[in-house]
């Protein structure tokens, strides 16, 4: 299968992680974790994980992924850097390091060591779909026993595409009800046990529905985002990647070059609306990273 472009995975050091010394190796202790997202940004699913997101947890011996502890436990984000969960605790005795992963969302069935399917969600227009789309992973390995917590550092894994929408003056942008991403794949495999991300078997192109579009009095409208997965997209299939309504007005927008969508980036597109056109201006962030208000649509990519 096709490696995905630019895979933005958080590297973690793999330096053994000894045991306290104030802990006994044959006391029952039970596995606190905590976590973070590894860039920060004002829209959803900021700094931390929100509040009620279920992930999927494994815990292996360290080294392996075949001495699996716990198997796509299912954990709740508490919104504040902390989960919910049964109990689960270190295995006893000394130098019997542990490794974790996790992935949001939860998935039924998921495997460590055979790639998951995920999709992200088409109608994203809700927050629990956007949130649902937002592939988030985190691996830390050769853990050893403690009183404190592990922090585990998820990562965005797909791409964001954002959206500021501003009026020329001609039309005003209070009917603004809808943006679509177009014509692009849904679809992409995730292996858990190397947070490599790769291609879908057969990828089809769907359309994806953008999150917190409405209308506004204003002349300027911003912080609405789809997520999509790492692809290409083809300009020479002369097909539309925006598509935006503002009453009975329908915009297309065709790149005239190819698109390369990585992972952990932001693509963010200014649109200026005319009264019988659209122009576009992009440009390629960290995920991170706010998109530039303060520019003009021009006729390009």
């Amino acid at each position: 299968m096709k490696k995905i472009f630019g895979l933005f995975i958080i590297g973690f050091a793999l330096a053994s992680c000894s045991d306290s010394d104030d802990v006994d190796p044959n006391e029952q202790l039970e596995i606190r974790l905590t976590s973070d997202v590894s860039v920060a940004t004002r829209y959803l699913q900021e700094t931390q994980i929100v509040s009620g997101q279920d992930l999927g947890l494994f815990v292996t011996s360290a080294g392996s992924t075949t001495s699996i502890l716990y198997n796509n436990l299912m954990i709740t984000a508490d919104g504040n850097g902390g989960f919910q969960s049964e109990k689960i605790y270190y295995p006893l005795g000394s130098g019997n390091n542990i490794d974790f992963y996790a992935v949001n969302p939860y998935i039924a069935g998921t495997s460590l060591t055979t790639p998951i399917a995920f999709s992200v969600k088409e109608d994203q227009s809700s927050n629990e779909n956007y949130l649902d789309s937002d592939l988030l992973y985190a691996s830390r390995k050769n853990v050893g026993r403690s009183n404190d917590p592990v922090k585990l550092t998820f990562s965005h894994m797909l791409s964001k595409v954002t959206f500021v929408v501003k009026n020329s003056g001609i039309l005003s942008l209070e009917d603004l009800n809808t943006i679509e991403v177009q014509n692009v794949f849904t679809d992409v495999s995730l292996l858990l046990s190397t947070g490599e991300l790769t291609e879908a078997g057969s990828p089809t192109t769907s359309s994806v529905k953008v999150n917190n579009v409405r209308g506004t009095t204003s002349d300027i409208i911003s912080e609405m985002a789809a997520i999509i997965v790492p692809q290409e997209f083809n300009a020479q299939a002369n097909k539309p990647f925006i598509m935006i309504t503002i009453g009975d007005n329908t915009f297309y927008h065709i790149p005239t070059s190819n698109i390369t969508f990585e992972s952990g980036k932001s693509y963010n597109y200014t649109i200026t609306v005319y009264n019988t056109e659209i122009r576009v201006q992009s440009e390629i962030l960290p995920w991170d990273e706010e998109p530039n208000t303060d520019v003009t649509g021009t006729p390009g990519d």
